[in-house]
């Protein structure tokens, strides 16, 4: 009986000692897998504002300003990198929007250039075109688009000689008349028959940096009309022939004291002559 007494004391005690080591275990197991999602959790948390951060540089990076930036509240290291992300959105903002300034003002000034009554070229230091308005092309009775920014002075040279502008010049002697030019670095205007018939008055300013602005007026118009005034005023509207004013200048001429003196027929030799 006592064997058996034991035996059974024996078994309760082990059974106790089984339950209390699985109640441990799972005690354990429970703390382990509470701890597990527990990190979980931190990492889902701590994970998507780093996704959402990732997806807004990507934003930034392909210039998209109406971006929002996550995450700029919290005072650790993903919100100072959030804070400095915003800085550069900020910035890329500023940016588009002198950008968009600048080319606002950039076609107001290309407008107001090509809408002038001059024909205008502008040279850069390395002797290249650097911009040309319409009206260049129309008062050189050239086609449009023909010379373009960054042809050199040889091309429009001979863009110029190939269609009849430069008449009795060779192309050689073409550049070196407008390489002279451009480069003489001293305001000048002057007036060139820029082609057979075609007059014009070219006016030539020096920019910083070793360029020059070269404008064209066509003047071709207004000095045939000067010849015509000049003239009328010396000549009769009906017969064409020389008129009062034009037989006083002859007059004058002959007179003047700058000229040598000449004997005139006295009425005398003039009658005797007459008779004979």
């Amino acid at each position: 009986m006592d064997v058996v007494a034991r035996l059974c004391c024996l078994r309760r005690t082990l059974l106790i000692r089984t339950c209390a080591l699985a109640g441990l275990v799972l005690a354990g197991v429970a703390s382990l897998l509470f701890g597990l999602r527990t990190l979980a959790q931190t990492w889902r948390d701590r994970a998507d504002p780093i996704a959402a951060l990732a997806a807004a540089m990507r934003h930034v990076h392909d210039c998209n300003a109406a971006v929002r930036i996550p995450g700029t509240t919290p005072p650790d290291q993903l919100g100072n990198m959030a804070r400095a992300l915003a800085v550069f959105r900020d910035n890329l903002v500023a940016r588009q929007a002198s950008e968009t300034a600048l080319h606002r003002a950039n076609a107001v000034f290309g407008t107001a250039l090509h809408g002038m009554m001059q024909g205008m070229i502008v040279w850069g230091a390395d002797h290249q075109v650097q911009f040309v308005n319409r009206r260049y092309f129309a008062v050189h009775d050239l086609p449009h688009g023909c010379v373009e920014p960054g042809m050199d002075l040889c091309e429009v040279v001979k863009i110029h000689c190939a269609h009849g502008i430069h008449p009795g010049e060779t192309e050689a002697q073409a550049y070196r008349k407008l390489y002279g030019l451009i480069t003489s670095r001293t305001p000048l205007q002057q007036e060139l028959e820029v082609r057979s018939g075609i007059i014009c008055q070219i006016s030539l300013q020096p920019t910083p940096g070793g360029g020059c602005v070269v404008t064209f007026e066509d003047v071709t118009e207004k000095r045939l009309n000067e010849r015509r005034i000049a003239h009328l005023a010396r000549h009769d509207t009906l017969t064409g022939l020389a008129n009062g004013g034009s037989f006083n200048q002859v007059i004058a001429a002959v007179v003047s004291p700058t000229t040598p003196a000449r004997r005139l027929p006295s009425c005398a030799s003039t009658s005797t002559a007459s008779r004979r």
